[in-house]
């Protein structure tokens, strides 16, 4: 099972071009607490959660940072910067 499989964006997308998208992915790694990108900032590509979770947070003026949605597996994030490629 490719890493494509789990992610609704890539469902219509025929498995041999799955496959040739899979041999460019580069993956990476982010330790516990890390950032990705920070709000404002434009993403630098797509992320597709191969295992673990990602919090999205938002921020609040004279408070901590409010978490308003998880991914989890298969979930993808920054697909606008393929829009804007």
């Amino acid at each position: 099972m490719g890493i494509f499989d789990k992610s609704d964006l890539f469902n219509n997308i025929s498995d041999s071009i799955k496959t040739k998208i899979e041999s460019e992915v580069v993956t990476r790694s982010f330790e516990s607490g890390a950032f990705i990108f920070r709000q404002g900032e434009e993403s630098n590509g797509i992320y597709v959660v191969k295992s673990g979770t990602i919090d999205i947070s938002i921020d609040v003026q004279g408070a901590k940072p409010l978490s308003v949605k998880r991914l989890t597996e298969g979930a993808v994030l920054g697909e606008q910067s393929l829009l804007f490629a």
